[in-house]
């Protein structure tokens, strides 16, 4: 019995780069029109999205799930980058419901310096997936 097909796989890890894609749009959008909130979520997502084409790749079934820290591991990301890297990125975690509910907690959105550093670790992991989708 053989593997997944390998062009399957690259075909279905577009697609998912494709939404990221539209992601770090609406990032740069809410930075531009200082929709912090919106922004930040849009940065989870498209760190959520990246993790699930390392899934995708290594063929590998995909959770629901927006639990960064818990894709970083199933994905093997967390040996893959510093580790400093890894728990950045699984911070990133609660800016999931950032802005989506009225909570207090919630009241409070990041910086764009925040929003700022939060997109070089997305270049990172970008990076990581992008040389696992060349085969390097």
């Amino acid at each position: 019995m053989s593997g997944p097909d390998p062009e399957a796989l690259r075909a279905e890890a577009l697609r998912w780069l494709s939404r990221v894609e539209d992601d770090l749009e609406m990032v740069a959008a809410g930075v531009e029109r200082g929709r912090l909130r919106p922004a930040a979520f849009h940065v989870q997502q498209a760190a959520e999205k990246l993790l699930k084409v390392l899934l995708v790749l290594a063929g590998a079934a995909v959770p629901k799930t927006h639990d960064l820290d818990r894709l970083i591991r199933l994905a093997g990301a967390d040996r893959a980058l510093p580790a400093s890297a890894a728990d950045q990125l699984a911070a990133l975690t609660s800016w999931a419901t950032i802005g989506r509910y009225p909570e207090p907690e919630d009241d409070i959105a990041p910086t764009a310096e925040e929003i700022a550093e939060a997109l070089r670790l997305l270049r990172m992991l970008e990076d990581l997936v992008r040389a696992r989708l060349t085969g390097g």
